[in-house]
């Protein structure tokens, strides 16, 4: 039994460490359960077409119509307390004639195997009901015994509300084919979603992403404000098989948001959100 134990959390940590660092040797995407912050962990991550300040994370253009300045901070443990952390911080800067201004600064990785992400975004309203944004990210990529690289690349998010109901959400992430080392480009990432509040108190969304190296995900996800103050959440990703749930507390100002993923192999990931607007 001791055998078998040992075995499991091996292959648990051998398969952290080559989601970590598989963008070094493969054409791959940097996977964490936690790109998107706490907000939508619990919907399984579909969110292309919400806006707010979390839109920072995952479609810059749901920021663009944003009057109030706010603040976030979110962090996660994944996959069964495994020594893998997340943590985003995040601001959202509104203006009256400019359009609205978003950063970003991210960490996700392990001791020895670490990246993190800088970002400027700027969103602006183009005609009625249609919301563009541009992104300028800065990755550093830090590998114990390999050093340090550095890469840019651009984020572009468009966001279209149909009507009261209905929205769509289009966004490329790293569309410039860009390279890590000689051999391996960074992944281009395609999401299409959609928003659709079924009444007041129950909004759907389901997004469609293709990341260029892997399969297709289909993502669902399920909002119900079961008290004004209270948001409960879950949703479901078909790759690689994840199950969703969280809520979120609304206290004026402050908004806190918890959430929860689980891995069919790697197993939990739980994260917390802080968001508070001037």
């Amino acid at each position: 039994m001791n055998f078998m134990k040992k075995g499991i959390i091996t292959f648990r940590f051998s398969a952290i460490v080559f989601i970590i660092i598989n963008p070094f040797f493969v054409k791959g995407q940097i996977e964490s359960p936690f790109n998107y912050g706490a907000n939508s962990l619990g919907l399984g991550n579909a969110a292309v077409a919400a806006d707010g300040h979390y839109a920072i994370l995952y479609n810059q253009a749901g920021i663009a119509e944003l009057d109030q300045l706010s603040f976030s901070f979110d962090a996660a443990q994944l996959f069964n307390n495994s020594g893998v952390s997340h943590f985003h911080a995040g601001m959202v800067i509104p203006t009256k004639k400019y359009g609205n201004f978003g950063l970003k600064i991210q960490n996700y990785g392990l001791e020895g195997y670490q990246y993190q992400n800088y970002a400027f975004t700027y969103a602006r309203l183009i005609f009625k009901n249609f919301k563009i944004a541009t992104t300028f990210n800065l990755y550093q990529f830090r590998i114990e015994d390999y050093g340090n690289t550095f890469v840019p690349n651009v984020d572009i998010g468009l966001i279209s509300k149909y009507n009261e109901k209905l929205s769509f959400g289009a966004h490329i992430a790293n569309p410039l084919p860009l390279n890590i080392t000689e051999k391996n480009s960074f992944p281009t990432v395609f999401s299409l979603g959609i928003m659709y509040k079924i009444s007041t108190l129950v909004h759907l969304n389901v997004d469609f992403e293709k990341n260029i190296s892997q399969k297709e995900n289909i993502k669902l996800g399920i909002n119900y404000k079961i008290h004004p103050k209270l948001d409960l959440r879950a949703g479901i990703n078909t790759y690689p098989g994840s199950f969703h749930f969280g809520f979120s507390i609304h206290l004026q100002q402050l908004n806190i948001h918890l959430g929860n993923a689980y891995h069919p192999i790697l197993g939990n990931s739980s994260g917390i959100g802080i968001q508070y607007s001037m």
